[in-house]
């Protein structure tokens, strides 16, 4: 069933649309958070923020058809201001990283390559890190990653370049030797 029409109902009293449109983005809402602040409890309180404020705001949607890109929105301003509130960068959680692998061996080469790939992009500058996990993660864009951050689709293809040059030069100065 289309946003549109689950926002409808919503807007009609069917408080059980908006719980699927909240099952729908949630995920990727939270995937997108905790790829920012790199700590999972933050995470999900500014996920739980996003949607609270969806929540009350849904009907003042113009475009019920830009309901991905509005939430996405509400996450990257939630998530502004978590930093903006904050003096140090979040820690990266090593229990976090997923490791399909079953090799014990291989798992924690895993695991420590995966750690030093998300410090990296934890130390990359709000825009570029903002700009290199809307693109590479969730799959969006250089003209929807500009309609969400407010910009020009060429500005975020210019972050996104330096900022995965700099990721690339920080991995090979940490000892990875991983080309992207």
């Amino acid at each position: 069933m289309k946003d549109e029409i689950l926002i409808d109902q919503y807007l009609r009293g069917n408080e059980e649309a908006f719980e699927m449109l909240m099952a729908r983005y949630e995920k990727r809402i939270f995937s997108y958070v905790n790829s920012m602040v790199n700590n999972t409890d933050d995470a999900r309180d500014i996920t739980q923020k996003t949607f609270i404020k969806a929540f009350r705001k849904v009907s003042r949607l113009k475009d019920k058809a830009q309901f991905r890109n509005w939430l996405y929105k509400i996450a990257v301003n939630q998530t502004r201001d978590f930093f903006r509130n904050r003096w140090d960068e979040a820690p990266v959680e090593e229990h976090d990283i997923p490791s399909e692998n079953p090799s014990p061996e291989r798992s924690a080469i895993n695991r420590d390559l995966l750690l030093k790939a998300r410090r990296c992009i934890v130390s990359l500058p709000l825009r570029q890190r903002e700009v290199l996990i809307l693109k590479v993660f969730h799959g969006m864009t250089f003209p929807e990653i500009a309609e969400l951050l407010g910009g020009k689709p060429e500005t975020m293809r210019a972050n996104f370049h330096f900022g995965m040059k700099t990721l690339r030069s920080r991995l090979r100065e940490g000892g990875v030797g991983y080309e992207m």
